[in-house]
């Protein structure tokens, strides 16, 4: 009787240290997936952290109508232009423009020039309140010669010329394709202007009438375009 009573027990006590073992296994199980998943999650986050930020900065850079619908879809043209996002930056442009030329009244001073991919001489003169850069850039707020540079160099009209008329676009976008300015260029491509009131005496084009943003309020450029 004793001895089975003892048997009992510690057929009893077996049972219960190995339901203690079987939790205590089990707990130790728990911390160590717990631990690992507190690890991994950790280690993400700190990835995470690492990797550069998107949105941290935009950089936004001009380019011709042409290039842009090349590279992001003609479709995308006939979007809306977007707001300046805080802190975007506009990359420098590789243009340069030749030296100033003097010239007569309603100054026919050239400020700077860039030719077409069929050779046009597009030319900016200083002009007056009618034509050429005093005409537009104050107006407009578009002081740079950068916009201008990717509307003609190597491009070409973006209709048909209308007899001397010819109307260049450039883009100032990021490298996704939001464009926040949509600038056009009328160009005439003769020294005497259609009414004959404007006569280039240097024999070249009377160059840039005017420029401007599109879709912009009182066709006036962001900032930016000058930057």
């Amino acid at each position: 009787m004793t001895f089975q009573v003892n048997l009992r027990r510690h057929r009893y006590l077996s049972r219960s240290f190995r339901n203690v073992l079987d939790m205590s296994r089990r707990r130790t199980i728990t911390g160590i997936v717990t631990a690992a998943a507190i690890f991994a999650t950790s280690s993400a986050t700190a990835f995470a952290s690492e990797q550069p930020d998107q949105e941290s900065e935009q950089v936004f850079t001009f380019m011709s109508a042409a290039e842009y619908s090349e590279i992001f879809g003609a479709e995308r043209m006939s979007e809306p232009v977007q707001p300046v996002p805080e802190g975007a930056r506009v990359e420098p442009a590789s243009f340069e423009s030749r030296p100033a030329q003097p010239g007569p009244a309603w100054n026919q001073t050239i400020r700077w020039t860039f030719i077409d991919r069929e050779g046009t001489d597009g030319v900016t003169r200083e002009g007056n309140s009618e034509i050429g850069y005093a005409h537009y850039a104050a107006r407009h707020n578009l002081f740079s010669d950068r916009p201008i540079a990717a509307a003609i160099q190597d491009t070409v009209p973006v209709q048909p010329p209308e007899g001397f008329r010819r109307e260049y676009q450039s883009v100032l976008t990021n490298q996704v394709g939001t464009r926040i300015a949509v600038i056009r260029v009328i160009h005439w491509d003769n020294f005497v202007s259609n009414d004959g009131r404007y006569v280039a005496t240097d024999g070249r084009p009377i160059g840039t009438i005017s420029a401007y943003c599109e879709n912009a309020p009182q066709n006036r450029c962001p900032n930016e375009v000058n930057q």
